[in-house]
């Protein structure tokens, strides 16, 4: 259950994951959006790991939750400006598409939230589940990504089932609504940087 309300919470919640889930479904299609909605498994591994590491070995400062802040407020204003200017073209090559994965990797590992999570929630909520047995920890890792993904797959299809009817007007305003969202998710994790960093 732990799984469950962690993964509906990660999937649904505001973020820059979920943004990117959203921009790249309108833009490339649900393919796309999959790819990006499937990525917390290719860049949660090392986190969880980091996480673990850290727990038991390491003592995490805020200047280096500032440094990981700082780098991803910088990427999404990179992602802010690409989307701001796309141009809808279904036949569009398909490097960018295959990019998709990479870039909803990269966001994800320039995310503190995930470092702050298993820090704080997710790596205790292990050795927890270890007391009671492998089980218990496999349970609560396939609950949290099945519903973390799953969610963000169903929000890919929704978005991206629409694309076609993107065009003219419409299409530029949502990409613009889209490039917004990624903007302003740039301040907040600028100005998380700067507090953790000290200077504010």
């Amino acid at each position: 259950m732990s799984g469950v309300v962690f993964g509906l919470a990660a999937g649904l919640a505001p973020g820059p994951l979920f943004a990117l889930v959203l921009a790249h479904s309108a833009r490339y299609g649900v393919s796309a959006g999959c790819k990006v909605a499937v990525s917390p498994l290719v860049s949660d591994a090392p986190i969880i790991l980091l996480c673990l590491l850290a727990f038991t070995r390491l003592v995490i400062t805020d200047p280096m939750l500032g440094v990981v802040a700082l780098a991803g407020s910088t990427f999404l204003i990179y992602l802010a400006l690409e989307t701001f200017g796309a141009v809808y073209n279904p036949e569009r090559n398909c490097s960018d598409q295959m990019n998709s994965l990479v870039k909803g990797a990269i966001t994800n590992l320039l995310n503190p939230h995930p470092y702050l999570f298993w820090l704080t929630i997710g790596v205790p909520t292990l050795v927890k589940a270890g007391e009671a047995g492998h089980s218990a920890v496999i349970g609560f890792v396939v609950a949290m990504y099945s519903c973390l993904v799953g969610s963000k797959i169903l929000i890919a299809i929704a978005t991206g089932s629409g694309g076609s009817i993107l065009t003219g007007r419409l299409y530029r305003v949502t990409l613009r609504f889209l490039s917004v969202a990624l903007g302003t998710l740039a301040l907040f994790f600028f100005r998380d940087a700067l507090r953790y960093l000290g200077i504010v």
